[in-house]
């Protein structure tokens, strides 16, 4: 295989007739609960890590039907270039599908899962992530931590609290910067500006942060807790009054060696 001085992988997508939900090394990398046709590719470099890595696709059926029917697929392609090739140059490494004919008004399949592996190599170090404690035990102890992360990011929200947003999500930032090969400070300058941009809009409306309807997720092998609901949807979200668009924040945390819940992803 080529060598690549910059390696630029991506997850492409093609459905028809179904919704989706696809994971990168057990972490959300696209969701389509929609079930709007795509034929499309996402960057990932992100969510991967040196060596094997793993993705899979969780195939349901498109609503209002409840099975997965005869005309649907569903194909998951692993891509890597350089990052200034063409796209065109994307070279495929990895393949998994839910191909036409899979399911029918027989077999009534409820969802169906496919799974692939593919190997990769980055010119840095992992990611906090890939080595970060499991949280397996004390769950509800791990929980509470998570909570509280949560309602303190919500309050600094409230009290337009710079200092402790842009603290806090500066990891993150630092990782995203380095897997895409971007300049940290410029990128990080625009996610600042992202933030002061909504807290700045009148037609923005922070929700109330009410965890009793999101529960908590673990993902990437129990490395990465955060809280959703049933459609995926983050706690965290602001509200459009004009346009009535929500615009969410997500948070996905890890704990470092001190115990400490920190923002990752």
């Amino acid at each position: 295989m080529k060598l690549f001085n910059q390696p630029q992988y991506a997850l492409a997508m093609k459905n028809n007739l179904c919704s989706f939900t696809a994971y990168i090394n057990d972490i959300p990398a696209f969701n389509n609960r929609q079930g709007t046709a795509y034929n499309l590719s996402v960057p990932i470099n992100h969510l991967i890590k040196h060596g094997e890595n793993s993705f899979k696709v969780q195939v349901t059926p498109l609503k209002p039907s409840t099975y997965l029917q005869e005309l649907s697929e569903c194909f998951a392609i692993i891509l890597v270039k350089d990052l200034f090739d063409n796209a065109d140059e994307f070279i495929e490494i990895s393949i998994t599908g839910f191909p036409t004919g899979t399911s029918n008004d027989t077999l009534k399949l409820p969802a169906f899962e496919i799974k692939g592996k593919f190997d990769a190599t980055l010119p840095f170090v992992d990611y906090l992530w890939v080595n970060a404690t499991k949280l397996d035990q004390n769950r509800s102890t791990l929980i509470d931590l998570a909570r509280r992360y949560f309602h303190a990011f919500h309050e600094a929200l409230i009290k337009k609290d710079t200092n402790h947003l842009f603290h806090e999500i500066a990891l993150r930032e630092k990782e995203f910067s380095m897997a895409f090969y971007d300049d940290y400070d410029e990128g990080f300058a625009k996610t600042q500006k992202d933030f002061m941009d909504t807290l700045n809009d009148e037609n923005y409306r922070l929700q109330e942060l009410d965890l009793v309807h999101f529960i908590p997720r673990f993902y990437a092998d129990d490395r990465i807790i955060t809280f959703e609901n049933e459609k995926s949807e983050q706690p965290i979200f602001f509200i459009n009054e004009v346009e009535h668009t929500r615009r969410q924040y997500p948070l996905f945390l890890c704990m470092n060696e001190k115990n400490k819940m920190l923002l990752i992803r």
